[in-house]
This record gives structure tokens, sequence and C-alpha cells, in this order.
């Protein structure tokens, strides 16, 4: 798996702003709405920075493994969900370690990392989420 990259957040230099999540409900649905992001930014109240809810696309992805219908494959480093095969089951939501696959109107999405372009890092001033080359078995 080589020159694969995965995103990174830092939750050191989130400041909330959710344009990580406008972005990504935009590449997903041409549609400004943070609800419908593959992405989740939750913000903080206090002490804590916020924290972020996202594919991690596992080397070895539980998820896909929880599929009993081979809805979700492994291209090129990236875990991807073909919808005509998917039966919404949420088998793969349950096996998920980061609750990062989610169910909308009976359809399930997850981070397909904007087909290569990262726009969630693309439109990140502070550096919070960016985009880099994964490292052994991460």
């Amino acid at each position: 798996m080589n020159n694969v990259k995965v995103l990174k957040y830092d939750s050191e230099k989130c400041t909330g702003c959710l344009s990580c999540q406008l972005a990504c409900s935009f590449q997903r649905l041409q549609l400004y709405n943070p609800e419908k992001a593959a992405l989740k930014i939750k913000p903080s109240y206090g002490i804590n920075n916020p924290s972020a809810i996202y594919c991690r696309h596992c080397v070895n992805p539980p998820c896909l493994k929880a599929c009993e219908f081979g809805a979700m494959k492994m291209v090129n480093g990236v875990v991807e969900i073909n919808k005509e095969k998917c039966t919404s089951c949420g088998l793969c939501i349950e096996k998920c370690p980061f609750n990062a696959i989610f169910l909308e109107e009976e359809n399930v999405y997850k981070c397909d990392q904007c087909k290569g372009k990262f726009n969630c890092a693309q439109v990140c001033i502070t550096g919070a989420i960016t985009a880099i080359e994964r490292k052994g078995e991460e």
C-alpha cells in the first residue's frame, strides 16, 4: 500500500468552524449542510478541544469484514461502498471502531476522501485537518 493518503486531525489546531463539514457535505450532495457530512467535528465547551469523527480507512477494516453482501471493498487504500450492493443492514456501522459510518434515509455513507481531493483538508485554514501518507500499519 504505497503512497496511500489518509486524513490526520489535530484537535489543538481546530477552532470548530465546521468549514470541513461544509466542504464535505457539498462534495457529497452539492448542499452546504454540516449535518450531512461524512466527517463530524464535535465542538467542545470548556477545557477540551474539539474532536473529530472520520473514517481512517483502516489497513484491515473491520467494516469490510463485517459486510456480508460484498458492498464494501478496498480500492487503493480507500474503503468504498458499492451502493447497488449495500442493503443498509448496519453491520459495517456496528463494527467501525471510530463510529465513522453513517446511515441517512436508508443509505449508508462514509468518507471517500473526495475521490483523492480531500476537500476538508483543502478548506481547513488552521491545518487541523491534513492529508498525509499512511505510515506502516496505521
